[in-house]
């Protein structure tokens, strides 16, 4: 891991650290954050942080923005955070975000 992709996931633990701040942080340090090739722990840390519920849209703008296209594994917990997100706002469903990240999901975890 060099040195930019580090910070990014520092920050991006500070962003779910935040809890109840969780918006706030992701919108403060949105730019910082880099698609990650393994970004399980992140998904997972979010996913027991029960944020997915919280705060659906930001949870999906975050994981859209660690979850790269060319994002190597994914495990199970995506499919609880995104299952969460679209119960906590049926509109999540529709979104671009949300279809990229299922698509990418049904992809690396079959």
């Amino acid at each position: 891991m060099n040195n930019s992709e580090a910070v990014a996931e520092t920050l991006a633990r500070l962003c779910i650290a935040a809890q109840d701040a969780f918006p706030q942080a992701f919108v403060e340090l949105e730019g910082w954050l880099i698609p990650r090739d393994y970004p399980a722990f992140l998904v997972r840390m979010l996913e027991d942080a029960k944020l997915c519920e919280q705060f659906p849209f930001d949870a999906l703008k975050f994981l859209n923005k660690i979850i790269g296209d060319n994002t190597k594994s994914l495990d199970e917990s995506l499919a609880a955070c995104l299952d969460a997100i679209e119960k906590a706002n049926p509109r999540t469903t529709a979104d671009p975000k949300m279809r990229r990240l299922r698509d990418l999901q049904r992809r690396l975890t079959c």
